[in-house]
Order: C-alpha cells, then sequence, then structure tokens
C-alpha cells in the first residue's frame, strides 16, 4: 500500500474506534507527536506494524492493502457521530485517490497548511474552503459542516461521474444555454467529477480570478460547469450578463439580503449582483497543467 494511503488508513481506523492520538500512542507505545507524523505523511516502521495492527482491532494485511471494503468511506460514516471535517477531508482524499501534495499544488498553497486540515488543526475558508470543494468534487456545507449530502443531490440517477461533457466557447456560452442541443460540439472534455446532464466545460479568460498566493483559476484552464448544482456561499460561479453577452468568473458572497460577486484579483472591484445578471452554473472541476 503507498505511504499516503497507510496515513489515511490509520486515521480512519482510530476514529472509527473513537481513538485520541493520545490513546493510540499508548496502546503502541510511541508518543501522539509520532501518531500525528504517521497520519500526515510518515510511515511507521516495520516492528510498529503489529502493534498498530492489534491496537486498531484489523489485521496487518487489511491495515497495509485496506480494509475488506473497497472504500473507507463505510468506516468513517457508520458511526453514530457525526465526522468531524478533517475526517470528511480524508475519505474525499481517499475516495480520489488524492495525496496532501496534489491537494496543495492544485490550490497553491504549502503541503503543511493541508497536513494541518488533514490533522485537524485548522480549517479553510472562504475562498479556499470553496476551492477545496471544488477540488474534492463534493458539497461545500457538506465538507465544511457536515450538511446535507455529500454531493448535495439526491437524484443520483441523473448525474454521471469519469464521464466527458461538450467544451463550450467563452462567446459562445450564451447561445449554447439557448441552442445547446442544436450546435455542434467540437471537443469533450473528460472530468472526475459528478455533474448533471447539461454540464458543460469552459475555458477560463483573463485573471480575474489570479492572485500572488491561495487558490486560483488561471487564464487558459479548463472548468467543469454544472448548472444543476445549487449554488451557495462561497460557490464559483459562471455568470452571463448584458443580454447573454458578457460572461465572468466569480465567488459568490451572500451577505444578509446582498448577493455579491467577487474576483479573487483585487484590481477587480467587488460587484451587486444585479438583475441582468443570472447565475449560468457552479465550477465543480478546474483543470490546469501543474
Amino acid at each position: 500500500m503507498a505511504s499516503e494511503k497507510l496515513n489515511m488508513q490509520i486515521r480512519l481506523l482510530r476514529t472509527a474506534l473513537n481513538y485520541s492520538q493520545e490513546e493510540l500512542a499508548k496502546a503502541v507505545g510511541v508518543s501522539d507527536v509520532t501518531i500525528s507524523k504517521w497520519e500526515s505523511g510518515r510511515s511507521p516502521n516495520s516492528k510498529h506494524i503489529p502493534l498498530l495492527a492489534r491496537a486498531l482491532k484489523c489485521s496487518e494485511t487489511e491495515l497495509l492493502h485496506g480494509c475488506k471494503q473497497q472504500n473507507p468511506l463505510p468506516v468513517e460514516f457508520s458511526m453514530n457521530k457525526k465526522p468531524m471535517f478533517s475526517e470528511r477531508l480524508l475519505s474525499r482524499m481517499a475516495m480520489l485517490e488524492l495525496k496532501s501534495n496534489d491537494v496543495a499544488k492544485a490550490m497553491h498553497v504549502s503541503r503543511g497548511t493541508v497536513s494541518q486540515w488533514v490533522n485537524g488543526i485548522a480549517k479553510p475558508g472562504g475562498e479556499n474552503a470553496a476551492h477545496l470543494a471544488m477540488i474534492l468534487s463534493c458539497n461545500i456545507a457538506w465538507l465544511m459542516n457536515g450538511d446535507g449530502s455529500v454531493d448535495d443531490d439526491a437524484a443520483m440517477s441523473t448525474r454521471q461521474t469519469h464521464e466527458s461533457v461538450p467544451l463550450v466557447l467563452w462567446q459562445e456560452l450564451g447561445e449554447w444555454l439557448n441552442y445547446g442541443s442544436e450546435l455542434s460540439i467540437r471537443e469533450r472534455i473528460r472530468h472526475a467529477t459528478t455533474v448533471g446532464k447539461r454540464a458543460f466545460a469552459l475555458r477560463m479568460q483573463g485573471d480575474s480570478m489570479v492572485r500572488p498566493s491561495g487558490c486560483c483559476i488561471p487564464d487558459n484552464a479548463l472548468m467543469i460547469v454544472d448548472p444543476d448544482t445549487h449554488a451557495v456561499n462561497g460557490s464559483i460561479v459562471v455568470v452571463l450578463s448584458d443580454n447573454q453577452v458578457s460572461v465572468a468568473v466569480k465567488e459568490l458572497v451572500l451577505d444578509c439580503e446582498i448577493t455579491y460577486l467577487r474576483a479573487f484579483n483585487t484590481d477587480y472591484r467587488l460587484q451587486v449582483l444585479q438583475s441582468n445578471t443570472v447565475i449560468v452554473g457552479v465550477i465543480k472541476q478546474v483543470i490546469q497543467n501543474m
């Protein structure tokens, strides 16, 4: 089993047993700092594997190569208690086979930052929370607070995963929304998220969602847009205004009764969502060269 998956397995089995890091450390005969290191990147040596397996009530094979279940998600969610943010994060990372380094690169943050999220020391907020949910292809409310479902959609039969969606040109978005089924498809883009049947890909234009540090959507990055996903505070959305001519990508900000559209780039002004502007869809995934 890869080192990263072993780290996740130790944490998932520990939390499934309601053990703290201190309790597991005592059972294995190491410090809680060592357990934290094992769960965030460093692998235990061979002499500790039997002790860990015994403490976590599993065989060495199950510890090293995964539980008999194909997915660690049921282990975590079989608990009566509501999983913590870090546990939900680990579950989605395991399901998508993402390492901490993958998440850090995609979000333009340090691996230490992701390590703090994984270990429950800190939680992302604002744009980072929305971007993390986008990378993990899940509902931001579920990821951050455990509210609703992972996918935020009851009708799973109408969704598609690991499929391809049509690539829509930036300047033709308005026409696509009106005559999509009648237009010829030049190219289809494969993705790894769960979207509705009306989903499409759009290539980012401009630097409105770029900033020196933190998550961003650079010029020319591919975005998977889902009109069937409900936009919430912090969602990254595609909007269309001025008689379906002007296209923009912004963060949705809900403040009391006013809805704002905010760019990551501080050179762009905060805008109030006007009556002539419609939210086309929520960006579920960003595909870019690392």
